[in-house]
């Protein structure tokens, strides 16, 4: 068996990896390498996967991996434009990191410290282009464009908020704005965001869910008694069918609603929200460009994903 592995690591493996594994070898901090020598592992089998089968669809996003030589979930070069005045301070009363969006103060985890505060905010720009997008070629993790947005006097609900970038921007315009978040590293901080906001705006430390219980909420059961323009804002880790389920008396309304879902967790998430949506009569498009989400231990061929399904209530049914 010894002397497999031997032949194998020195005639099949490339030097990189030969080198990732040797490390390995050597250090104390196994997941971290173990999960690297994974992804480096994925990197060379997407890459063999589109060398042996001709498939043109995401030939632009191939030859950037080629050329970046490694994976990224953003698989596009980034562009011209840039993101300035980041100011980012530390709040000594609330023993919080926090930088300025907006002029608003969106606050971070006391365990951050400031340059990780602006390095994660820029993250939500550059990186994933979540809000205005332009700073990659394609911009699949965007929730919002020009046609496609938060408008005066909605009723925004943040699924999966995490800091609450989203629901921040759009604060003066929304009727009333709803947070769910259950991870308690974000209560504290999303907490001191919106103080100077609290009249309109409430953090559910519960799970968005199919169901009611001790620590889940439906949607339907969070809006009971709110009317009005809505808008969906989703990000829960491949939970976005489930929570569905627990909305559809709220997305059966004749009102004017909007829903902005990640779809890039799950395989063949972006097939199956289509599908619930249309069978709602939603209109729905596609973010541009797709994401290559290499955290999933069961992704597989094309191993592209679209990032984000923005649906719509067709205007017969409002």
């Amino acid at each position: 068996m010894k002397t497999i592995f031997k032949n194998f690591y020195k005639s099949f493996l490339p030097e990189r990896l030969r080198l990732n594994i040797r490390s390995l070898i050597n250090i104390s901090s196994y997941p971290t390498e173990i999960e690297n020598l994974r992804k480096e592992l994925l990197y060379l089998k997407v890459l063999h996967y589109y060398e042996h089968n001709n498939i043109t669809q995401y030939r632009n996003e191939i030859e950037y991996l080629n050329k970046l030589g490694t994976l990224t979930p953003f698989p596009y070069k980034r562009t011209d434009k840039e993101l300035t005045n980041i100011n980012g301070y530390y709040d000594d009363i609330k023993k919080m990191p926090f930088v300025l969006h907006k002029k608003k103060k969106l606050y971070f985890p006391r365990h951050y410290n400031v340059e990780k505060a602006k390095q994660t905010y820029l993250n939500y720009f550059i990186g994933e282009n979540i809000l205005e997008g332009g700073f990659l070629e394609k911009a699949p993790h965007q929730y919002t464009t020009e046609s496609f947005s938060v408008i005066n006097e909605d009723i925004v609900l943040d699924i999966g908020a995490a800091e609450g970038l989203f629901l921040l921007d759009v604060i003066e315009r929304v009727k009333k704005g709803y947070i769910f978040e259950s991870e308690k590293i974000w209560k504290e901080a999303l907490s001191a965001t919106f103080e100077p906001f609290k009249e309109k705006v409430t953090i559910i430390n519960k799970f968005a869910s199919n169901k009611d219980s001790y620590n889940e909420l439906t949607i339907d059961s969070c809006l009971k008694n709110e009317h009005g323009s809505i808008f969906i804002k989703m990000d829960v880790e491949g939970s976005e069918n489930l929570v569905l389920s627990g909305a559809k008396n709220v997305l059966s309304r004749k009102n004017n609603i909007r829903a902005a879902c990640c779809t890039y967790h799950n395989q063949d998430d972006a097939a199956l929200l289509e599908l619930f949506f249309e069978n709602l009569n939603y209109s729905t498009e596609f973010s541009n460009g797709y994401m290559l989400f290499h955290l999933d231990k069961n992704i597989k061929p094309p191993y592209f994903r679209k990032g984000v399904i923005r649906a719509k209530k067709n205007v017969d049914e409002i």
